[in-house]
């Protein structure tokens, strides 16, 4: 029988668990500011918000999908954006933004874009969701447009981007992947 070829790390470097550490929603007792786009597409309408704090630098910290026309699935998408939003890592958001921007769907759509309206062909409602979601973004100047090795505005390294074992997804082949297991 062949021995156990599992790695074991002892000791994670500090960018790992920078990542690892997730800043929840803000406490706003006077509430925020959220723009609404009305997001009509194949199965119908829903309303896509995008939650914003005021300050010195306005900065996007949550993304909701709400209507009974939602598809299915896209209510989890926006909370893992939120999320995204919260660890403070403009590269990694952009980069997050950008590839939901192109996934394909069942059925691609029209989808009207800010600022006046223009009509766009979208791949699918996550790809719309995204593009919204970065044009946002971008009003509010919270992307980082820049190279990934770049420090963020603030003078940090990108925490998430940082941590990630391949920027670029493994590519897999008739065989499957291997994977990384934490436990």
């Amino acid at each position: 029988m062949e021995a156990n070829k599992r790695l074991s790390i002892k000791s994670l470097p500090a960018p790992v668990l920078a990542s690892l550490r997730r800043p929840g929603r803000p406490d706003l007792p006077g509430g925020n500011n959220a723009w609404t786009y009305m997001v009509a597409h194949p199965g119908g309408e829903f309303g896509l918000f995008v939650g914003h704090i005021e300050g010195g630098q306005s900065f996007p910290f949550e993304v909701w999908a709400n209507g009974t026309d939602r598809p299915r699935g896209l209510g989890a998408v926006a909370k893992t954006l939120s999320m995204d939003m919260r660890a403070n890592d403009r590269a990694w958001l952009s980069l997050k933004l950008d590839i939901l921007s192109k996934t394909p769907g069942d059925k691609s759509f029209e989808l009207r874009s800010p600022p006046h309206g223009e009509v766009k062909i979208v791949p699918s409602v996550v790809a719309g969701m995204a593009q919204l979601v970065r044009w946002r973004c971008k009003t509010l100047g919270a992307l980082d447009e820049k190279a990934r090795d770049l420090l963020s505005p603030e003078g940090r390294p990108h925490p998430v981007l940082d941590a990630m074992f391949a920027v670029q997804e493994p590519r897999t082949g008739t065989d499957g992947t291997l994977s990384w297991t934490v436990v």
